[in-house]
């Protein structure tokens, strides 16, 4: 008897014969081209719909700066996944999984952005300090124009999700994560992933309503694809 056919029986034995591909098992080049664009449709709404929804919380207006920076935060996510997910497919655990941004962060950025200090001022009257462009008086007293209202914003954002990124390498390193899963089962995790999703309801009909057909596509593609 053969290898293939002994794991054919050890399959069969176990109940593992309904499975399309086992573990060590390579789908052709193909479907690995159709799989890795299903996963990209399920990732790039995240990678996408988190500067979307923290742009008016970051102070980025619907002018011609507020929009750079749109585009500046959303073409820097898509870099800094790509790379991720090259370091962590080739040097990692090497699962086939895309690092995206995470809307575990989402409430407390939001959280952040909300604190007294990080109130998006109104502008100042047109052609004040002698300038073209809109200016605007930041809580610190400082006069400043629109790209450094939401660079300043976008710097302490990422500051603390750093500072929050390496308070999780510790946790994973020391083992800690190891003892809190003893105590934190399913019934603590689902609400939580319930509660991060009911802060982007309201969210969700407002971007929706700038363009009905575009968000029936999408809602229908993704969930073709997953």
């Amino acid at each position: 008897m053969g290898k293939k056919d002994k794991e054919d029986e050890a399959n069969e034995s176990t109940g593992a014969h309904h499975l399309m591909y086992g573990l060590n098992d390579v789908p052709p080049w193909y479907l690995c081209i159709t799989f890795g664009l299903q996963h990209l449709l399920l990732s790039v709404g995240g990678i996408v719909g988190m500067p979307l929804l923290l742009a008016p919380k970051l102070c980025m207006g619907n002018d011609d700066i507020g929009n750079q920076g749109r585009a500046y935060v959303i073409g820097t996510l898509f870099v800094v996944s790509g790379i991720s997910t090259i370091i962590q497919t080739t040097f990692g655990n090497r699962l086939p999984i895309l690092q995206g941004s995470s809307f575990a962060f989402f409430a407390p950025i939001l959280s952040s952005l909300a604190l007294p200090h990080n109130k998006c001022p109104d502008p100042l009257p047109p052609g004040s300090f002698n300038s073209t462009t809109t200016l605007y008086n930041d809580t610190d007293g400082s006069i400043v124009d629109g790209e450094e209202l939401w660079m300043r914003r976008v710097r302490e954002t990422q500051g603390s999700m750093a500072v929050a990124a390496l308070f999780e390498v510790i946790l994973g390193m020391t083992g800690t994560v190891g003892l809190m899963m003893r105590l934190i089962g399913p019934v603590t995790i689902a609400p939580t992933i319930a509660l991060i999703g009911l802060d982007l309801f309201a969210s969700a009909p407002f971007h929706a309503s700038t363009n009905w057909a575009t968000a029936i596509f999408t809602s229908t593609a993704l969930i073709v694809s997953s």
